[in-house]
């Protein structure tokens, strides 16, 4: 059975995204914060663009900047019809700064060449976590596979990709880089470590099954430490994206270690190698957890330890609360009370399976 737990965690582990679209039909929006002003540079094909905005075809057989320069009003016209920002619901003024050609790999050629170009605008930055809305219609009716990312990043920080449909509002956040707004990011990371716990409680709920086992108090904190430890260790290999597990496949996972020690619990003549089972379980509670963003800018490794601490601290109490409550209740019922919550508990497991695998469908 072990062996078994081992395959389970490695799949979650080896699981990647698929590859990404196409040069031709990426389009990006790349926000930076952190200076007098926000810029943004707005990212695109360029034969799309040309296309978009009915250019005459290149007389050197390629797109040259005197060709980008000869329609940069009229492309800068159609990125305000078709791209509009709205911040804390008004719309967002820009004040355009030219363009720059980038180079792409061409597939065709295997080689390098100026296929893209970037405009940049800037705009005032704003003083607090600004919630923004995006809708973008860029190509449409000219490329049905065009697909439109943003990136809110700073100087010093990866930004996180957020994908954005077509012709539908996308909301996100840019957030609060001014003075003091580390200890701002700290706080909000830790209350939604806290809140995803609480959304989520398959960590909570996985150790009270550990502390509910036919052990003595001594071993059920031993295996309680150990889930922790290796959570832990999963979640910083997930933060620097050493491992890359589906966000699906990793709440199933977690889910289904709640329903797999309240079975133990119930139908085990003995249980062993509790510690070791905790341990492989831990790993995909880790990976779950790390998962959790507040935020558009990807978390330093303060913040996110922050989020971890705060999720496992929730998860601790409310075990440790829930667990004597269990025993409290045992005294009035001892017969019942161990059966409806080993079925309680595999019944929420089997739930979050459920539930994983529903999103994952949708």
């Amino acid at each position: 059975m072990l062996a078994t737990l081992v395959s389970i965690v490695a799949a979650i582990v080896c699981t990647r995204a698929g590859p990404p679209a196409h040069v031709d039909t990426l389009s990006y929006a790349r926000f930076q914060l952190g200076g007098e002003a926000v810029e943004l540079a707005l990212e695109l094909d360029t034969d799309h663009l040309m296309q978009a905005v009915d250019a005459p075809p290149p007389q050197s057989g390629e797109w040259t900047d005197e060709d980008v320069r000869g329609i940069e009003t009229a492309a800068v016209q159609y990125l305000a019809e078709h791209w509009q920002l709205a911040v804390d619901g008004l719309p967002q003024p820009m004040t355009p700064h030219g363009f720059e050609r980038l180079l792409a790999f061409d597939p065709m050629i295997q080689q390098e060449r100026a296929v893209r170009v970037a405009f940049r605008f800037t705009f005032p930055p704003p003083g607090h976590d600004a919630q923004a809305v995006l809708l973008q219609t860029l190509f449409d009716g000219i490329e049905l596979a065009h697909h439109h990312v943003v990136v809110v990043s700073t100087r010093d920080r990866a930004g996180v990709e957020l994908d954005v449909t077509s012709a539908r509002p996308t909301a996100f956040v840019l957030p609060d880089v001014g003075p003091g707004s580390t200890a701002r990011r700290v706080r909000s990371r830790s209350i939604e470590g806290a809140a995803r716990e609480l959304r989520a409680p398959w960590l909570a709920l996985f150790l009270l099954a550990l502390l509910l086992a036919p052990l003595s108090g001594k071993e059920a904190w031993k295996s309680v430490g150990a889930a922790l430890a290796t959570a832990a260790c999963a979640f910083a290999l997930t933060h620097a994206d050493v491992i890359s597990p589906a966000p699906w496949a990793a709440d199933a996972a977690a889910a289904l270690s709640i329903a797999y020690l309240a079975a133990e619990n119930r139908f085990s003549k003995g249980v062993k190698l509790r510690t070791a089972t905790a341990a492989l379980f831990g790993l995909v509670h880790g990976m779950a957890l790390a998962r959790v963003r507040a935020g558009a800018l990807s978390p330093t490794a303060v913040e996110a330890a922050a989020t971890l601490v705060a999720a496992c601290a929730t998860a601790v109490a409310v075990a440790l609360a829930a667990s004597l409550l269990v025993r409290t209740l045992r005294t009035f019922a001892p017969r019942a009370m161990p059966f409806l919550t080993d079925s309680a508990l595999m019944l929420g497991g089997a739930a979050g399976v459920i539930l994983a695998l529903l999103h994952r469908s949708s």
